[in-house]
C-alpha cells in the first residue's frame, strides 16, 4: 500500500507517481492512479474465438474480468502463464488484468521529465504516452497510454464478437 502522503508531496511538487514493471526485460510504466490492485496466480478461462490478446477472462472477487496478453499488444512475444504478478487496472469503469513480468518498483518523476514519444523522430509506437530518461539512474521508462491500448484490443475483440 502506498502512503498517501507520498502522493500529496509529489502533487505540490508538480511530479506524477508512476508504477513500473518488466516486459521482457524492458522497463514499462502505468500511471499509479489506474492501478486497482496487484494479484498473484490468476486462473484464466479461455474465450474461443477471441484475438490473440486476450488471454481469457478471470474471476477476481466475483467480478469477470477480462485478461490482457500485453507482451503480446507490445510486440514482446507472448505471455507463457499467469502464475506471476498480475496488475488489476481500472478504466473508466472497467477492469483488467495485465499479467507482467516483474514487479520493479513506484517512481516520482517531475512533469517537465516526461518525454512526449512523438518528440522523438525514430519513435512512433502508438502505444506508449511518455518516456521517461532517468538519467542519474541510468534507465529509461516506457509510460503506456494504456486506455488507447484497452480501447483498441477491447474494440477488436467487440467487432469479432458481434460479427
Amino acid at each position: 500500500m502506498i502512503d498517501a502522503s507520498v502522493d500529496e508531496d509529489a502533487e505540490e511538487k508538480n511530479e506524477v507517481l508512476f508504477t513500473v514493471f518488466e516486459l521482457d526485460c524492458k522497463e514499462y510504466g502505468l500511471s499509479i492512479d489506474s492501478i486497482e490492485e496487484i494479484l498473484q496466480n490468476i486462473d484464466c478461462t479461455d474465450i474461443p474465438g477471441s484475438p490473440d490478446t486476450v488471454l481469457g477472462v478471470a474471476d477476481i472477487r466475483g467480478g469477470v474480468v477480462p485478461v490482457l496478453d500485453l507482451k503480446m499488444i507490445l510486440d514482446e512475444g507472448s505471455t507463457k502463464s499467469l502464475a506471476g504478478e498480475i496488475l488489476l487496472i481500472q478504466i473508466d469503469e472497467e477492469k483488467f488484468a495485465l499479467p507482467i513480468d516483474k514487479l520493479r518498483d513506484i517512481v516520482s518523476t517531475d512533469k517537465d521529465q516526461m518525454i512526449d514519444p512523438k518528440k522523438i523522430t525514430n519513435l512512433s509506437d502508438k502505444n506508449l504516452r511518455w518516456i521517461i530518461n532517468k538519467k542519474d539512474e541510468e534507465r529509461t521508462i516506457r509510460v503506456l497510454d494504456i486506455k488507447k491500448i484497452i480501447e483498441d484490443n477491447i474494440r477488436v475483440f467487440e467487432l469479432r464478437k458481434n460479427k
